[in-house]
């Protein structure tokens, strides 16, 4: 089964819609197959600046732009050297190259896999498996791999339980990196007892009523009403904008009033509703900002409030 909805991330990277076999062929296919190099910095007068180095990106033709700022033992992890994490999961038929991206004009490269099997959460509502790998060329985070399930009725990236997320792969750009993210491939073993384990738990919302009272109630926590006009009204409008998704959203009758819907109503506002005029903003933030610490807590929330 695919996709019912164009999932956020289309509006900005590339979709690998002919599933390329290696990194190399991905990073060329998402226009990523430039080189980043650390240069050290000089003052205007010539003296050199100590311990500080510029990151910067070299294309084909020559082009150059600064992404960063980084220290003496920071170590660039390459685009293609990153995407080749997964290069052993597609040869063995485990996963396809779906999608690669970057944000801020190449500070963050992203590449999507898609694991095998989907997660039939009740009926014919599916979760596929997806991991996520981020690397940013700024000094602004390490290397990272992350569970990504995302709901094919909607395309809506979900959390997984929060003692999984806390367990993602995250390398540090020190001298060891690019040794390390081979290691940390057998981690990946139990890749599909973590996906099960999170879906036992949708499959919990998804046979939780919950009754309007208590929805309001839910809604209310995750978007209090702080002091402060602005603030008050802006949380109210997003709490009548959720509830406007959990009860028209895209979903299944057979979930209608169950904690399931409900966390997906908030998962569809933080993946297409939120922030609308910058699809990138939104994205970045429901990936690796406010918005994925959103639907964590929504997540949470919701098995606590059903338990």
């Amino acid at each position: 089964m695919s996709l019912q909805i164009q999932p956020p991330w289309h509006a900005t990277g590339t979709v690998l819609n002919n599933h390329p076999d290696t990194a190399e062929q991905a990073i060329t296919q998402a226009g990523l197959n430039w080189t980043a190099t650390k240069m050290p910095i000089v003052a205007l007068d010539g003296t050199p600046v100590p311990g500080q180095y510029a990151v910067v990106r070299e294309d084909d033709s020559g082009n150059t732009a600064a992404l960063g700022v980084v220290g003496r033992k920071y170590k660039i992890v390459q685009n293609r050297s990153a995407f080749t994490f997964f290069d052993a999961f597609v040869a063995n038929g485990l996963a396809t190259y779906e999608g690669a991206g970057a944000f801020k004009d190449g500070r963050i490269i992203w590449v999507l896999a898609k694991l095998r099997n989907e997660l039939r959460i009740t009926g014919n509502d599916l979760v596929a498996r997806y991991l996520l790998l981020t690397n940013s060329h700024d000094g602004s985070s390490c290397v990272q791999v992350m569970f990504s399930p995302i709901r094919l009725f909607c395309s809506n990236q979900l959390a997984m339980l929060r003692s999984i997320n806390e367990k993602r792969l995250s390398i540090r750009h020190t001298p060891s990196v690019l040794s390390k993210m081979h290691d940390t491939q057998e981690y990946l073993s139990h890749v599909n007892h973590q996906f099960e384990r999170t879906a036992d738990a949708y499959r919990a919302l998804a046979t939780s009523f919950v009754n309007n009272q208590d929805a309001r109630q839910y809604l209310r926590t995750l978007f209090p009403d702080p002091g402060g006009d602005a603030k008050r009204n802006r949380n109210r409008a997003i709490r009548e904008k959720v509830t406007e998704l959990y009860t028209l959203g895209v979903g299944t009758e057979d979930t209608r009033h169950t904690y399931w819907r409900l966390y997906n109503a908030v998962t569809e506002y933080v993946d297409h509703a939120r922030n609308p005029d910058n699809d990138e903003a939104r994205v970045r933030s429901a990936w690796l900002g406010q918005g994925a610490q959103l639907k964590q807590k929504a997540l949470h929330l919701a098995l606590k409030e059903a338990a």
